[in-house]
């Protein structure tokens, strides 16, 4: 990839990712109260999880099995994310679960979209010129599991109000 079209390819994305950041604001009050932390917060989880991508790429030459590295690395990142992220950024009410919710997902896309732009800018600069990136921004999806099982548990407790009515018993 020439240097040229590369330095478009990180610079969209990381133009996005800041873009994402400044209109969350507008969507969670909580997240806008908060100040820079959220901001830094962003810079670093992404930094570390490009950097644990980066590392993954060296364990393996095969394809595959590096596709499946990141895959991990990303369902981890996205489970951290869960744990630091939800109950002290996104704090939903009962007027503003779905605000909330699509609050926390931007905010996930925001640290994807700069954790792009440096996983690539480290694997173009310190590895591999020829590095094929579409792997990647499908392993990223990954990311995404833990905050969707969460919504989706959380969702059942909320609608039956009991945990042991989010599972069907047949013959019941």
């Amino acid at each position: 990839m020439l240097l040229k079209f590369f330095l478009m390819y990180i610079g969209v994305f990381f133009g996005s990712s800041l873009a994402i950041m400044a209109s969350i604001k507008k969507l969670s009050s909580s997240f806008g109260n908060q100040g820079k932390k959220p901001w830094i917060f962003n810079f670093v989880s992404s930094a570390l999880a490009s950097g644990a991508a980066f590392g993954a790429t060296y364990i393996s030459d095969n394809l595959f099995f590096t596709f499946w590295l990141l895959s991990a690395v990303f369902l981890l990142a996205g489970l951290i994310f869960i744990l630091l992220i939800h109950k002290k950024y996104f704090k939903a009410r009962r007027d503003n679960r779905n605000k909330q919710l699509f609050a926390e997902i931007l905010f996930g896309l925001s640290s994807l979209f700069l954790c792009v732009a440096m996983f690539s800018a480290l694997q173009y600069f310190l590895k591999d010129k020829n590095f094929m990136y579409f792997p990647v921004l499908l392993s990223m999806l990954f990311f995404f599991v833990p905050l969707l099982l969460f919504q989706s548990f959380e969702g059942c407790l909320r609608y039956t109000g009991s945990s042991l009515q989010c599972v069907a018993i047949p013959g019941r």
